[in-house]
């Protein structure tokens, strides 16, 4: 039988097809290949990211990036979106962070099920939050969940409110202002987990580190026992007053060595990044990224039961 000859755009359509063949080999090859998980990988504490005010899960991209090609499963870790972005700090905490944990902790546990790897499943996990984000998360630990956390990092922290967010609408906003808030009322969620100048709270309650002795302070136990840290940026546009994101009773646990980062320590725990950030950009400045990860990777708090 006689060869039949193509027509010219059958030709252009075949040659359409074998291109596209190619291109999409090409960009299946250049994808990233997932690491292969140990057994040590699931020994690791998951991670949940909380975002701040008018921001979104998105805040966590680079940094969830990291951790998952430093080797944490994907289980391990979940960046929650809060409902409205500029909400209720209490309704965050007790709805969306608290849901979140349990979520985190319950996908954790099936992996390790799944892994074959015959270790502990979970029972802790480290909270990374951003701005008024690290508010809510403090509020789900002191009032909600303490007995789940392990580590908690404020970074850019709206920890005493802020007047920068003075005049807004959103209800968590109008609960940051003023900073600092000394008022006498019983609904003041910052006064309930600050307290005021005269009569300080525990802001670290659980905490390893060492609280100032006007505090009443609330000691590790056999449940909780929780490491904090802060990290601020130089003339944050967002935090105002800048001492704001302090947290009194930081530290008190190894954090490795901030040698190789643009970090000051400038009280225990507390840390100013002196790298070129904003407010915004620091949870994906790649120095900040890699200092959460050293912290990250500390496998035990003092005092850790067991």
């Amino acid at each position: 039988m006689a060869k039949q000859e193509l027509a010219p755009t059958q030709k252009l359509r075949l040659l359409a097809l074998a291109a596209a063949g190619v291109a999409a080999a090409a960009c299946q090859a250049e994808q990233p290949v997932p690491p292969a998980h140990s057994c040590a990988d699931y020994d690791r504490t998951p991670v949940l990211f909380v975002h701040g005010s008018g921001l979104t899960a998105s805040t966590w991209d680079d940094m969830l990036r990291a951790l998952r090609d430093d080797g944490y499963p994907p289980a391990y870790l979940s960046a929650i979106d809060m409902r409205p972005r500029d909400g209720d700090n209490v309704r965050a905490a007790e709805r969306f962070i608290a849901a979140g944990a349990e979520r985190l902790l319950e996908d954790s546990r099936s992996a390790v099920s799944a892994s074959d790897c015959g270790g502990e499943a979970p029972t802790k996990i480290d909270i990374v939050a951003h701005s008024m984000g690290a508010f809510s998360a403090r509020w789900y630990i002191r009032f909600v969940g303490g007995e789940r956390v392990r580590l908690m990092v404020a970074l850019a922290g709206a920890n005493h409110g802020t007047d920068r967010l003075c005049g807004r609408s959103g209800k968590g906003d109008r609960q940051m202002c003023p900073a600092f808030a000394d008022a006498d009322d019983p609904d003041n969620v910052q006064l309930r987990l600050n307290g005021t100048r005269a009569a300080p709270e525990d802001e670290t309650p659980w905490g390893v580190g060492e609280d100032s002795p006007d505090r009443n302070s609330i000691l590790p136990d056999g449940e909780r026992q929780i490491g904090y840290v802060t990290v601020r940026v130089e003339a944050d546009e967002w935090i105002e007053p800048a001492e704001s994101a302090l947290l009194d009773g930081a530290g008190g646990f190894d954090t490795g060595d901030i040698g190789g980062f643009p970090l000051r320590e400038t009280s225990p725990g507390n840390y100013l990044f002196l790298g070129s950030a904003s407010h915004d950009g620091l949870p994906y400045h790649p120095e900040l990224v890699r200092f959460v990860q050293q912290l990250l990777r500390q496998e035990q708090m003092p005092g850790d039961a067991g």
